[in-house]
């Protein structure tokens, strides 16, 4: 039923409509619902408001993860709409990953009324707080008032939390995720109650029942335009004056959030630095310069050369979070005297080693055009000693990274050299956390082709990767490739589910997801518990399945092929990105031997670092 401001048939109607309405004036467009009696009214509103794309999810926490893919690739909040009792508590894993990335996904989460705590009603429990550790903001609305300063109250209530939930640039608050807990009485159905204070509110007050008339929030919220001081640019370009060392990192950064490549094209050419992109940063694809050393995270594996004073920085210009790779931080960590100065919308140090001396609150691509504008004018050398041994130590690495890609049986380098080689550039990828990411990151080197690759950066988790891809797909209306381990597909099998019966038929999902089966949790045969628990490690570390995962596929209605070699893998990702159209899920499993995948990393890292430290005279200590 769609309901209008003249004909809210009860309190808790007009109540949920009001509140959606803000929500809209504040920039939603999304909102995912799971099915629950208590949220009635705002399932409602959404479902027939006419500026909302509505997703419908059985399970609340594969919701939230697509809710979470939408603000990821839309940079705008996305609502989510859950009845009362235990069906909140199952938004905190995402809410956990989302706090920690800082994206704006607002949990609508109904209550019932407070006289019926500890009553043994059912679904009552105490759920105000039960996401407040990892949200930016929380609210526990007042239940539905029929007076007109309750009413401002409320829709003032929900700009704020908005408000916090999108962040204030150049502040300390961070976007993020945030919770409104709703309270309703009943009739929770849009029954007429002939209310006649809900009549008088609507004669003597139409503003406040119908919102602003012209659709906007009911406060406005108007932020400084933040600008780089002169004195700090100063400080800044005179740093890069006398460096001869210079570092540029491009840390994860979702183009939501901000778009890199062109930026940082600019200031590696004003500057001559060299380039260290992670695959998730906006920067590393696209990016065809002689100082983009994608090679970093292979390079830096030996201990000899991130000790070197040869490859010593003497200044790290930082944009993102904290880099995926480890041994980056190994090296930083070697060089501690170095200068580090992060940029950061949100003057958020996000730096792990705890070395960076400068912070400056600043949106990235901005804070480059005015440093553009302060450096001088006359041009950095074309090249230098940094740059051609940075460049020299790429080009060696790419050889030894090529050879070790040409291993048979298939492993799991190839196949992240494949996902950024073989895919059109229009098409989107999606990295689970453990082994995925790390190996996009060592072995999908720059391109010509821009790229976008996303990744559950904040937690690190392997929780709601199929829900968030495919919340990415929804959002961008393309397809997009995810690629996950085995564990990691099973742990959030249930979400094939949220990908194929979910979205509206105005977004639908285009998925393709390769699963990488190794029978178990690869990343710890790389950790030191594979030779210290050898008793333990196979059942309790690796946790081998004997889940069939083509049946499985069928189950949810989606469409399963397997392949054995790489000309096969290639040669699918191709035509799944050829021919997808409309919704459509499609599964890949890729069977890898787990030891002869640990020895194919191993020997490489082996044979680089040797390699490497003969080509610079380096004490070879790894």
């Amino acid at each position: 039923m769609t309901t209008s401001p003249e004909h809210d048939p009860n309190p808790s109607i007009f109540w949920g409509r009001a509140i959606i309405d803000e929500l809209v004036a504040a920039g939603v467009t999304h909102v995912c619902i799971s099915p629950g009696s208590r949220s009635t009214p705002l399932t409602l509103a959404a479902a027939s408001h006419p500026d909302i794309h509505v997703h419908n999810h059985i399970d609340e926490r594969s919701s939230a993860f697509f809710a979470l893919g939408l603000a990821k690739a839309s940079g705008t909040p996305v609502a989510l709409v859950c009845t009362s009792g235990s069906a909140v508590a199952h938004y905190l894993p995402a809410f956990i990953e989302a706090f920690h990335a800082r994206y704006p996904i607002v949990a609508l989460s109904a209550d019932r009324p407070v006289e019926l705590m500890d009553t043994g009603a059912g679904q009552t429990i105490a759920q105000q707080d039960i996401l407040s550790s990892h949200v930016v903001a929380k609210t526990h609305l007042e239940t539905p008032v029929l007076n007109a300063q309750a009413v401002r109250r409320m829709r003032n209530t929900i700009q704020r939390v908005m408000l916090r939930a999108k962040g204030l640039p150049g502040s300390t608050a961070q976007p993020g995720p945030v919770h409104i807990n709703v309270p309703f009485q009943e009739p929770l159905a849009p029954l007429e109650t002939h209310d006649p204070l809900l009549k008088a509110l609507t004669q003597d007050h139409p503003e406040v029942v119908a919102g602003r008339s012209d659709k906007k929030p009911w406060i406005q919220n108007h932020l400084p335009h933040t600008q780089t001081d002169a004195n700090t640019l100063h400080l800044i370009a005179n740093m890069i004056k006398n460096s001869s060392r210079g570092v540029i990192v491009c840390g994860p950064m979702e183009p939501s959030h901000d778009t890199l490549l062109e930026p940082i094209r600019k200031l590696i050419e004003a500057t001559n630095f060299v380039l260290m992109a992670d695959p998730t940063s906006t920067a590393r694809f696209g990016l065809e310069h002689a100082n983009n050393i994608s090679t970093y995270d292979a390079i830096l594996r030996s201990s000899a050369l991130r000790a070197s004073d040869t490859f010593k920085p003497d200044l790290i210009l930082r944009f993102g979070a904290q880099p995926t790779s480890k041994v980056y931080r190994f090296w930083r960590e070697a060089h501690p005297d170095t200068t580090e100065i992060l940029i950061d919308s949100f003057a958020l140090a996000m730096d792990h080693p705890q070395l960076a001396q400068h912070l400056i609150a600043a949106h990235p691509s901005r804070f480059i055009a005015q440093l553009l504008e302060t450096l001088p004018e006359t041009p950095q050398p074309t090249t230098s000693n940094w740059q051609e041994q940075w460049s020299t130590a790429h080009t060696l690495t790419l050889e030894q990274l090529q050879n070790a890609l040409e291993n048979t049986p298939i492993w799991e380098g190839q196949i992240a050299q494949t996902i950024t080689s073989y895919l059109p550039e229009e098409h989107d990828i999606f990295v689970a956390s453990s082994m995925p990411i790390r190996d996009m990151d060592t072995f999908s080197q720059h391109s010509q082709s821009p790229r976008v690759v996303y990744a559950n950066r904040g937690a690190n988790g392997i929780d709601g990767l199929i829900a968030a891809a495919a919340g990415v797909s929804a959002a961008n209306q393309r397809l997009c490739t995810l690629l996950i381990g085995d564990v990691a597909f099973l742990h959030d099998a249930s979400s094939l589910l949220t990908a194929l019966r979910g979205p509206s038929p105005d977004t639908p999902v285009k998925l393709h997801i390769l699963v990488i089966n190794n029978a178990g949790g690869g990343i710890f045969s790389y950790l030191p518990i594979a030779k210290t628990q050898n008793e333990h490690f196979e059942t309790h570390f690796i946790t081998p399945h004997s889940v069939h995962i083509e049946p499985l596929c069928l189950a949810y209605g989606a469409h399963y092929t397997s392949t054995s070699s790489l000309e096969e893998l290639q040669n699918h990702v191709q035509s799944i990105a050829s021919t997808h159209s409309g919704h459509e899920v499609h599964v890949t499993e890729i069977k890898v031997e787990r030891e002869h995948n640990v020895r194919q990393h191993h020997l490489l890292w082996e044979n680089l670092t040797g390699q490497l430290e003969q080509r610079f005279s380096l004490n070879q200590t790894t």
